[in-house]
C-alpha cells in the first residue's frame, strides 16, 4: 500500500482548521454565555482555564494546520502548481496564511483583553469579599472576548474552506 503524503497532509490541514474554528465557535456561543452567570470571581477563573487550556492546543492546533498546508502548497509549487483534483499552490498558501493570521488578530484585538482578565483574577483573588464592584467589568471583558473570539474563529474557518475548494480543484 503507498500512502499518499499529499492527500494525509491536505485531510490533516483542513481538518485541523475546522477543529479550531468550531472550538473557537462553541466557546464563544456555548461556554462564554454560562460563564456568564457566575459572580466575577468564579467567572475569572473559569474564562482563565479555558484562555490557558485554549492557548496551549490553540497555537498547536494552528501551527499543525498551516504547516500541512504549506507542505502541500510547496509540493504542488514543486509540481508545477496545478495537478489533476489537487489545486493551485496558492489557494494552499493562502489557506496557511488565514490560518496563521490568528496570531496577529489575537495579539492586536485580543491581547489587551487578555491582559486585563489576567490582572482582575490576581486583583479578585487578594479582595474576594469586595469584588461586587468588579463584577460588571469583569462580565463586559469576558463578553467582549468572546465576540472577539467568535469572529476570529472565521480565521480558520476561512482557511477550511479555502482548503476544501483547492482540494476539490
Amino acid at each position: 500500500m503507498d500512502i499518499n503524503y499529499l492527500r494525509v497532509a491536505q485531510t490533516l490541514g483542513i481538518t485541523s482548521s475546522a477543529f479550531l474554528a468550531g472550538n473557537m465557535f462553541m466557546t464563544s456561543y456555548n461556554a462564554v454565555p454560562s460563564y456568564l452567570l457566575a459572580p466575577a470571581p468564579l467567572l475569572q477563573q473559569q474564562w482563565e482555564v479555558q484562555f490557558l487550556r485554549g492557548r496551549a492546543y490553540g497555537q498547536c492546533v494552528t501551527l499543525f494546520s498551516a504547516a500541512n498546508l504549506l507542505f502541500v502548497a510547496y509540493k504542488r509549487y514543486d509540481a508545477g502548481g496545478f495537478g489533476e483534483g489537487e489545486g493551485s499552490w496558492q489557494a494552499y498558501a493562502a489557506a496557511a496564511s488565514l490560518s496563521i493570521l490568528v496570531f496577529p488578530y489575537t495579539y492586536v484585538l485580543m491581547k489587551g483583553i487578555n491582559e486585563k482578565l489576567v490582572a482582575a483574577g490576581r486583583r479578585l483573588g487578594k479582595k474576594a469579599d469586595t469584588v461586587v464592584a468588579a463584577d460588571e467589568g469583569v462580565k463586559m471583558l469576558v463578553d467582549r472576548w468572546a465576540t472577539l473570539n467568535f469572529f476570529r474563529g472565521f480565521l480558520p474557518l476561512s482557511s477550511a474552506l479555502v482548503s476544501i475548494w483547492a482540494a476539490l480543484g
